[in-house]
């Protein structure tokens, strides 16, 4: 049986997140891509399920991890988050319409049995630590704002930083500790690289530091869990 790769990523109208959002699914592509390439070399040992676009709703997302909910798997999340920690947001169809949480602390029990990798602000405060009381086995992501470009221009290698976890969970088959300690190396890679470059200080290195500083200090539960 094929292990299931579960991927959303949420679209919001470039007046309202001034083009993060856009960012972040052209990110989530990538990761996509790269499961195919992953595949070829291993057998086609995963499935990919994907939830893209605009009109990411919470029911249809729920009512898919409810049916593998028995099921373990990884779960992979690029979009918004609130403020408040507690939820990660819908897909918006309009700039001016009300996000509405597609997951929080009221449906996290959808994510029983799963690995748990989420690019987005704010979640790993409150939603991350509920979704590992409500049985999710691990939760890597972000205690604070997730910067992904300066003035609409998308962050060099911030594609690598965000989805580095993911190459060492699927490709490598490495453990949930490991693929932290990977997203919070390749920061610092860019850093080092920038400073040295620039001899300094930049809204750069601003904000690269920031997205490492806020990435948790470890993987939130297990920090053994794999996929495979």
């Amino acid at each position: 049986m094929k292990i299931p790769i579960i991927v959303v990523s949420c679209e919001w109208p470039s007046t309202r997140d001034r083009g993060a959002s856009q960012i972040t699914q052209a990110i989530a592509r990538t990761f996509v891509d790269n499961v195919a390439i992953w595949n070829a070399n291993t057998g086609s040992v995963f499935e990919i399920i994907r939830f893209f676009g605009h009109s990411v709703r919470r029911e249809s997302v729920e009512a898919f991890l409810n049916s593998l909910r028995k099921r373990k798997a990884l779960f992979v999340f690029y979009g918004h988050g609130c403020s408040c920690g507690s939820s990660l947001l819908e897909s918006l169809d309009v700039s001016d319409a009300i996000p509405n949480p597609l997951l929080d602390c009221d449906n996290s029990e959808t994510l029983q049995n799963k690995v748990v990798y989420v690019v987005a602000c704010h979640s790993a405060r409150t939603f991350g630590p509920n979704a590992i009381r409500d049985g999710a086995i691990s939760y890597i992501g972000y205690t604070g704002r997730v910067v992904v470009s300066i003035n609409g221009q998308r962050l060099k290698g911030i594609e690598k930083c965000l989805n580095a976890g993911l190459a060492v969970l699927v490709e490598r088959g490495g453990c949930s500790a490991a693929a932290r300690d990977a997203i919070y190396r390749q920061y610092t890679y860019y850093i080092e690289k920038h400073w040295s470059e620039n001899a300094g200080a930049s809204p750069y290195i601003i904000a690269m530091s920031m997205n490492r500083r806020c990435l948790v200090p470890q993987a939130i539960g297990s920090q053994i869990a794999r996929i495979r």
